[in-house]
């Protein structure tokens, strides 16, 4: 349970860090022009602290996703590699393309996001790997 904890903390402070870096810095124009194109105001601090909480929460989701694949591929890179691409491209992809193909997001935020995304995730996983294979009783 510890290692869990530990390890879903660090994965869940990699996606949280890395989502506010890409959203607040590197795509924070292309969001000021997609709420303008919607006429939606700028999401409250509330709302954007939720958003943390709930990727900070994915971290744990991805290490119990890493546990489940270890069972198959055997702890460490492949496994984590597969739970990192998988929340990756069913996250990040799949609700993605459902926002673009909406009309919610454009171009700009999709294909840049979904990037992000898959390697973030994966990196993600990686990191918490680490963690959890070194707390898990061999």
């Amino acid at each position: 349970m510890k290692a869990i904890l530990l390890s879903g903390s660090v994965a869940g402070l990699i996606i949280a860090v890395g989502e506010g870096v890409l959203n607040a810095v590197l795509l924070k124009s292309s969001w000021e022009v997609a709420n303008a194109q919607l006429n939606l105001a700028t999401p409250a601090d509330w709302i954007v602290s939720l958003a943390m909480v709930k990727l900070f929460v994915l971290g744990f989701v991805l290490m119990w996703l890493y546990e489940v694949f270890t069972h198959k591929y055997g702890a460490g890179l492949k496994s984590a590699l597969i739970a990192g691409f998988t929340i990756g491209l069913l996250i990040w992809g799949w609700v993605l393309a459902g926002m673009w193909l909406a009309g919610y997001i454009n171009n700009t935020i999709a294909i840049t996001t979904f990037i992000w995304g898959v390697i973030e995730l994966p990196l993600a996983a990686i990191a918490g790997a680490r963690i959890y294979d070194k707390m898990s009783p061999a």
